[in-house]
Protein backbone atom coordinates (compact mmCIF):
# COMPACT_ATOMS: atom_id res chain seq x y z
CA UNK A 1 0.00 0.00 0.00
CA UNK A 2 2.85 2.11 1.01
CA UNK A 3 4.14 1.47 -2.84
CA UNK A 4 1.32 2.94 -4.67
CA UNK A 5 0.73 5.99 -2.26
CA UNK A 6 4.47 6.27 -3.05
CA UNK A 7 4.18 6.03 -7.05
CA UNK A 8 0.78 8.28 -7.19
CA UNK A 9 2.58 11.19 -4.92
CA UNK A 10 5.54 10.77 -7.39
CA UNK A 11 3.33 10.70 -10.36
CA UNK A 12 1.53 14.11 -9.34
CA UNK A 13 4.85 16.04 -9.01
CA UNK A 14 5.67 15.08 -12.16
CA UNK A 15 2.51 16.16 -13.63
CA UNK A 16 2.64 19.27 -11.84
CA UNK A 17 6.23 20.10 -13.30
CA UNK A 18 5.00 19.19 -16.50
CA UNK A 19 2.04 21.61 -16.41
CA UNK A 20 3.97 23.99 -14.94
CA UNK A 21 7.17 24.21 -18.03
CA UNK A 22 4.34 23.60 -20.81
CA UNK A 23 2.15 26.52 -19.43
CA UNK A 24 5.53 28.43 -19.21
CA UNK A 25 6.47 27.50 -22.98
CA UNK A 26 2.64 28.21 -24.22
CA UNK A 27 2.83 31.53 -22.90
CA UNK A 28 6.40 32.32 -24.15
CA UNK A 29 5.43 31.56 -27.64
CA UNK A 30 1.82 33.36 -27.66
CA UNK A 31 4.46 37.00 -26.49
CA UNK A 32 6.86 36.13 -28.77
CA UNK A 33 3.81 35.44 -31.88
CA UNK A 34 2.20 39.11 -30.90
CA UNK A 35 5.34 41.37 -30.76
CA UNK A 36 7.06 39.72 -33.54
CA UNK A 37 4.34 39.94 -35.88
CA UNK A 38 3.57 42.52 -38.64
CA UNK A 39 1.32 46.04 -37.98
CA UNK A 40 -2.17 44.95 -36.94
CA UNK A 41 -4.52 48.49 -38.28
CA UNK A 42 -6.34 50.42 -35.98
CA UNK A 43 -9.88 49.10 -35.99
CA UNK A 44 -12.60 51.47 -36.51
CA UNK A 45 -11.23 54.83 -37.03
CA UNK A 46 -12.52 58.41 -38.85
CA UNK A 47 -11.34 61.20 -40.28
CA UNK A 48 -12.96 62.87 -37.39
CA UNK A 49 -11.97 60.48 -34.64
CA UNK A 50 -8.48 61.55 -35.80
CA UNK A 51 -9.34 65.12 -35.49
CA UNK A 52 -11.00 65.29 -32.43
CA UNK A 53 -7.99 63.29 -31.19
CA UNK A 54 -5.41 65.59 -32.39
CA UNK A 55 -7.08 68.31 -30.13
CA UNK A 56 -5.03 66.52 -26.94
CA UNK A 57 -2.59 64.53 -28.69
CA UNK A 58 -0.22 64.56 -31.25
CA UNK A 59 -1.67 62.01 -33.94
CA UNK A 60 0.58 59.94 -35.65
CA UNK A 61 -0.68 58.12 -38.70
CA UNK A 62 1.49 55.09 -40.28
CA UNK A 63 0.20 53.77 -43.53
CA UNK A 64 1.63 50.47 -44.66
CA UNK A 65 1.35 47.59 -47.01
CA UNK A 66 1.30 44.48 -45.61
CA UNK A 67 3.45 41.45 -46.11
CA UNK A 68 6.39 44.34 -47.47
CA UNK A 69 9.75 44.13 -45.91
CA UNK A 70 9.81 47.47 -45.23
CA UNK A 71 6.44 46.87 -42.83
CA UNK A 72 8.66 44.56 -41.19
CA UNK A 73 11.73 46.27 -40.17
CA UNK A 74 9.47 49.50 -39.51
CA UNK A 75 7.49 47.78 -37.10
CA UNK A 76 10.38 47.17 -34.91
CA UNK A 77 11.61 50.97 -35.25
CA UNK A 78 7.98 52.04 -34.43
CA UNK A 79 7.29 49.47 -31.59
CA UNK A 80 10.93 51.06 -29.96
CA UNK A 81 10.94 54.24 -30.46
CA UNK A 82 6.88 54.82 -30.79
CA UNK A 83 6.60 52.98 -27.29
CA UNK A 84 9.34 55.32 -25.53
CA UNK A 85 7.38 58.38 -26.40
CA UNK A 86 3.85 56.99 -25.56
CA UNK A 87 2.80 58.81 -22.14
CA UNK A 88 5.88 61.13 -22.21
CA UNK A 89 4.61 63.53 -25.39
CA UNK A 90 1.01 62.39 -25.87
CA UNK A 91 1.72 60.32 -28.90
CA UNK A 92 -1.05 58.49 -30.54
CA UNK A 93 -0.43 56.28 -33.55
CA UNK A 94 -2.92 54.96 -35.79
CA UNK A 95 -2.07 51.79 -38.23
CA UNK A 96 -3.86 52.23 -41.25
CA UNK A 97 -3.65 49.09 -44.02
CA UNK A 98 -2.97 51.11 -47.49
CA UNK A 99 -5.68 48.37 -48.94
CA UNK A 100 -8.64 48.52 -46.83
CA UNK A 101 -11.87 50.57 -47.19
CA UNK A 102 -11.63 52.49 -43.72
CA UNK A 103 -8.16 53.68 -45.36
CA UNK A 104 -9.33 54.62 -48.29
CA UNK A 105 -12.00 57.42 -46.47
CA UNK A 106 -9.37 58.78 -44.14
CA UNK A 107 -7.32 58.80 -47.37
CA UNK A 108 -10.26 60.88 -49.24
CA UNK A 109 -11.35 62.87 -46.52
CA UNK A 110 -7.55 64.05 -45.64
CA UNK A 111 -6.54 64.32 -49.50
CA UNK A 112 -3.62 62.58 -49.05
CA UNK A 113 -1.84 60.37 -51.96
CA UNK A 114 0.01 57.16 -50.38
CA UNK A 115 2.32 55.60 -52.93
CA UNK A 116 4.91 54.58 -50.52
CA UNK A 117 5.16 50.89 -48.43
CA UNK A 118 5.34 52.75 -45.17
CA UNK A 119 4.01 56.54 -44.79
CA UNK A 120 4.01 58.84 -41.94
CA UNK A 121 1.22 61.85 -41.14
CA UNK A 122 1.28 63.90 -38.13
CA UNK A 123 -1.68 65.47 -37.38
CA UNK A 124 -2.04 68.20 -34.54
CA UNK A 125 -4.49 70.48 -33.07
CA UNK A 126 -6.60 69.33 -35.91
CA UNK A 127 -4.16 70.03 -38.58
CA UNK A 128 -3.74 67.28 -41.19
CA UNK A 129 0.19 66.83 -42.52
CA UNK A 130 1.65 69.58 -40.45
CA UNK A 131 5.12 70.67 -40.69
CA UNK A 132 7.88 69.28 -38.76
CA UNK A 133 11.04 70.94 -38.47
CA UNK A 134 10.19 72.66 -41.88
CA UNK A 135 9.24 69.49 -43.77
CA UNK A 136 6.56 68.90 -45.79
CA UNK A 137 5.04 65.76 -45.65
CA UNK A 138 7.32 63.92 -48.73
CA UNK A 139 10.51 65.38 -47.21
CA UNK A 140 9.25 64.43 -43.74
CA UNK A 141 8.71 60.42 -45.57
CA UNK A 142 11.78 60.67 -47.43
CA UNK A 143 13.93 61.89 -43.66
CA UNK A 144 12.49 59.02 -42.10
CA UNK A 145 12.59 56.00 -44.81
CA UNK A 146 16.22 55.69 -47.30
CA UNK A 147 16.86 52.86 -48.49
CA UNK A 148 14.19 50.82 -48.09
CA UNK A 149 14.46 50.76 -44.49
CA UNK A 150 13.02 53.22 -41.63
CA UNK A 151 16.42 55.28 -40.21
CA UNK A 152 15.81 54.69 -36.28
CA UNK A 153 17.41 58.25 -34.79
CA UNK A 154 15.20 60.12 -37.54
CA UNK A 155 12.35 58.88 -36.70
CA UNK A 156 12.98 59.97 -32.90
CA UNK A 157 14.16 63.20 -34.12
CA UNK A 158 10.71 63.51 -35.33
CA UNK A 159 8.69 62.16 -32.66
CA UNK A 160 10.65 64.25 -29.92
CA UNK A 161 10.56 67.39 -31.66
CA UNK A 162 7.73 69.86 -30.79
CA UNK A 163 4.85 70.00 -33.30
CA UNK A 164 4.08 73.46 -32.74
CA UNK A 165 3.69 73.19 -29.32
Amino acid sequence: MKRIETFFYRLMHIIAVVAVVLISVLTFKSYQAVTAGDFSETPNVSSSDIIQSSSKNRILIVFYKPGTQLEKSAKKVMDNQVGSQIGTNSIKVVYLNQFSDQTKKIEKNFELKVHSNFYIVPVYQGNVGIQISGMNLNQLNQFIVSNNDVDSSNLKSILTTNWGQ
